[in-house]
């Protein structure tokens, strides 16, 4: 890292993983700030990815522009704090600052030199790399609502998932009241979800 480092302030509402790939590429960033409805995927065999509903601070976050990106964030509970740490997938940028290192070809070539031979498949950022991969591929696979995300019932609408036993959910509706109501989806179709507001949205429909 020869020059010093530049400040790169994000748009709030993109895509922070895109947004530091399009904005320091080639260089390495470390950033901090706050995201909405990111994804963190640990690096790991059969590792699970996970989402962070709503708001988060993004405590840390480094790695190259291109990725893999290492990130942690903590999102606040009713009485406690939830720490999520991993490799960061997607995010919403609230509010995320970035410094941005370039790096030559000859300190690339340098550190590249410098470091023991470890077989690729063993290394970190081959197994970082597919993790993402894998969870590139995982994409259409449906899932299951967890506490924290949303439905749209065909009934119901939008409502907020409050608990999960076996396939029962605890559902609040988001408008309407407030009434809380506990289903069985046994006997609907659950499609993939899609991020909107935040949130992870599943929409429910007959004939499971």
């Amino acid at each position: 890292m020869s020059s010093a480092p530049r400040l790169l302030t994000l748009k709030p509402g993109t895509d922070v993983v895109k947004a530091l790939a399009d904005g320091a590429r080639g260089g390495f960033v470390q950033a901090s700030g706050e995201l909405r409805g990111a994804e963190v995927r640990v690096v790991g065999d059969g590792a699970p990815m996970r989402s962070v509903p709503g708001r988060a601070t993004l405590v840390s976050l480094s790695g190259p522009a291109e990725g893999p990106l290492t990130a942690c964030l903590v999102r606040a509970k009713e009485n406690s704090s939830e720490v999520v740490a991993g490799i960061l997938l997607r995010g919403k940028v609230q509010e995320v600052h970035a410094l941005v290192h370039a790096v030559g070809e000859v300190d690339a070539e340098t550190a590249d030199e410098a470091r023991p031979a470890v077989p690729r498949g063993e290394s970190w950022a081959a197994q970082a790399q597919a993790a993402i991969v894998e969870a590139s591929e995982e994409e259409e696979d449906v899932g299951f609502p967890e506490p924290g995300d949303r439905i749209q019932h065909f009934a119901f609408g939008l409502c907020d998932v409050l608990g999960v036993d076996g396939e029962r959910l605890r559902i609040r509706d988001v408008k309407g009241g407030g009434r809380v109501r506990e289903i069985s989806t046994t006997i609907l179709t659950i499609e993939a979800p899609k991020l909107r507001d935040g949130f992870r949205v599943f929409r429910l429909s007959r004939g499971g």
